[in-house]
């Protein structure tokens, strides 16, 4: 019985400890994007994310086309996401 008991406190410290990276990460993901062409729309993707790999998801899925050269930096500020990059599309788990 105890070492059950000890798995499910192993397990809530875990998760407890993915929260917290979690929110470190949104923080600073939105403190490194204020000033970022179309960064809001970052910011608000990443608001809504459950976990750190959907956060590092909605980053790279934000930035993948800019390091391209697919967004003109120029127009990146009126840049309308498709809808698989609007938020919610991937930040559920």
């Amino acid at each position: 019985m105890y070492f059950s008991g000890q798995l499910l406190a192993e397990d809530h410290e875990d998760a407890k400890a993915a929260k917290h990276i979690a929110g470190k990460m949104k923080q600073f993901a939105s403190w490194f994007t204020h000033g970022v062409p179309g960064g809001a729309v970052l910011r608000k993707s990443i608001y809504e994310c459950k976990s750190g790999e959907a956060i590092l998801d909605a980053v790279e899925r934000f930035f993948a086309p800019r390091l391209a050269g697919e967004v003109p930096a120029e127009s990146a500020a009126e840049t309308i996401l498709p809808p698989e990059l609007m938020p919610n599309a991937a930040c559920a788990g």
